[in-house]
Formats: structure tokens, C-alpha cells, sequence
């Protein structure tokens, strides 16, 4: 049997962790996977790290420059042939049993249909080692990560990563949600609930510099994503578009949000993370300049709760 799934890795400077990562996928009690190392921009020795592993796992090994995670992932998804797909942070790590369990899964007859699985338990690690176990969606509302995918579902809606340095995880699983939705009526899928399969790093070795696109552009590329899937949204995640939509400030941000429901504009009144006032005073002047940055807004606006 052909493999079924592909592991799409972003790389940018994960020396550090690129052994405790690939020696988990090595450790994977059912090896028929495929693995895309997408090296972005890598100054340390990455590279010589991901090579030597070439021997050990069906490895495919690409250098771009792109300087971005979004566009990293994008390039792995572009190049992937199996009929699923999975992505792990270059930091982060596998239980043993991960693709065995997504096998069991995906080759059920009754579940061919699903575009979607969530892993149901995540376990997160900070620099102590402790280890804390989150369910899935808590996590994942803001990730890609822990997630298999239907790599024909994914292609037939033209479903990549919006290329941005923050939120292009949320998009982009917000995106697969609603065309996820409108093609099945069905909710995500779930691939095992009685133990971890996926382990979350938090540190700041292998960060992006989140700071190199200017506020416009940012805000512009957020809205350009957004558009064509909005209209058909469910009503809890055109509430949470429409959030971003507000914070945003910009001239396109208002077009678009004065097409949503008064009801979710008016759960946004009373429940944003602006404050209502605040909310309310953006929404009636919507001020197109905002602050210096997104970083900044977010902050501003949840310390004026």
C-alpha cells in the first residue's frame, strides 16, 4: 500500500529541536509516511540536522527563502502527493502511536468523507518540561498543528496559508471550517481521545520575526483572505472574522463587516475583547490609522478591558 500521509515541516533556525522533532517520527510505530523539511531562510546548522535523517524516513528536503512559516507550509503543501496531510512545528513532537492511530482512522470506510480530523488531546510543554494536556479546539482555534487534512479537499478549494507573519494558522483552519461545512454539514472529526498524540513546545527559538510587514499591508492581506469565504461562514465564525474585522480599522474591513448579521454585531457589542465602549467608538468613527502595529492593538485593546 502506497503511503497515505505526508508530514509538511517549516523550518527557520530549529536546530536546537530538530532532534527530539524527527527522532519522534522516527520512533512512529507505522512508518508509511512522507516527510517535507521545508528549510526557510535556515542560519544555523538545520540543515545539516534534517540531512542526516534522510536514511531513516521518506524524506524530502526543500530550501526556500521565503522568510515566512505561512509560505514554508504552502511549499510543502504544493509538493504533497499522499491523500492526507499533517503539519508539525519543527519544535514540537509525536506520540509513537500518532500515524498508526490516523490510519486506523482514515482506512474506516465511514470516515472517508471527512476533510478534517482534530486530534482530540494536545499535550503543551514549556521550558520546565511540565506538561499540561489541553483538548484540541482549545488549542487549535489558533493552529494548524494537530490536525490531518484531506490533501483533495485542501486542493479543490484552493486552501493555502495566507502569507502574514501572525494569525496565518487561525485563517487558515478557520477557512478549512467553513468549506469543510458547506461540502459535508459535518463538524471536524476526531482522531483519538485517550491519549496525547501531539506535543506542543513553547519557546522562542524558532520564531519568525513577526515584525517585518507594515500595518496596512498586514491588515490588507488579512481581509483579501477573508472575503471570498465570509458570506457563507457559520454564525460562530463570522463572530469571530467580524472581531478581527473591527480591530483591523481599515476602509475594507468596514465594507465587509457592514455585511454582518446585526445579531453576531451585537454579541460582538457586548462580548469583544474591546471593550464595549471602546468597540462601539470604533465601529461609529472606525478609525483607519489605528495603532503602530497589530502587536500593539491587541495589547491596547485587551488592557482597556
Amino acid at each position: 500500500m502506497n503511503n497515505l500521509i505526508t508530514i509538511i515541516i517549516p523550518i527557520h533556525n530549529g536546530e536546537k529541536w530538530l532532534k527530539t522533532c524527527f527522532d519522534s517520527l522516527t520512533a512512529q510505530t507505522n512508518q508509511a509516511f512522507n516527510v517535507i523539511a521545508v528549510l526557510d531562510n535556515c542560519t544555523d546548522q538545520s540543515e545539516t540536522a534534517v540531512n542526516a535523517y534522510k536514511n531513516r524516513l521518506q524524506l524530502q528536503v526543500i530550501s526556500v527563502a521565503h522568510k515566512s512559516a505561512a509560505m514554508a507550509r504552502n511549499e510543502g503543501l504544493n509538493r504533497t502527493q499522499t491523500a492526507y496531510c499533517t503539519f508539525v512545528d519543527c519544535d514540537d513532537y509525536l506520540h509513537p502511536e500518532t500515524i498508526s492511530d490516523c490510519y486506523k482512522l482514515v482506512l474506516q470506510s465511514a470516515n472517508q468523507w471527512q476533510n478534517v480530523y482534530s486530534f482530540g488531546i494536545v499535550g503543551r510543554r514549556k521550558k520546565d518540561t511540565h506538561q499540561t494536556n489541553l483538548n484540541s479546539d482549545d488549542l487549535n482555534q489558533n493552529t494548524c498543528v494537530a490536525r490531518l487534512y484531506n490533501t483533495a479537499f485542501l486542493n479543490r478549494n484552493n486552501i493555502r496559508f495566507c502569507d502574514i507573519p501572525l494569525r496565518e494558522d487561525y485563517l487558515f483552519f478557520q477557512k478549512c471550517r467553513v468549506l469543510n461545512l458547506k461540502e459535508t454539514n459535518g463538524a471536524i472529526g476526531y482522531v483519538e481521545y485517550s491519549r496525547v498524540l501531539y506535543y506542543v513546545n513553547r519557546n522562542d527559538g524558532t520564531k519568525y520575526d513577526k515584525t517585518k510587514i507594515e500595518t496596512a499591508q498586514y491588515w490588507q492581506r488579512v481581509i483579501d483572505y477573508i472575503r471570498p469565504f465570509y458570506s457563507i461562514a457559520d454564525n460562530g465564525t463570522i463572530y469571530m472574522l467580524a472581531e478581527i474585522l473591527v480591530q483591523s480599522g481599515t476602509a475594507a474591513a468596514r465594507e465587509l463587516y457592514e455585511t454582518t448579521p446585526k445579531a453576531i454585531k451585537h454579541r460582538l457589542q457586548q462580548n469583544s475583547v474591546l471593550h464595549p465602549k471602546q468597540y462601539r467608538a470604533r465601529v461609529k468613527h472606525w478609525n483607519a490609522s489605528g495603532e503602530n502595529s497589530i502587536f500593539q492593538r491587541l495589547t491596547n485593546a485587551k488592557n482597556r478591558m
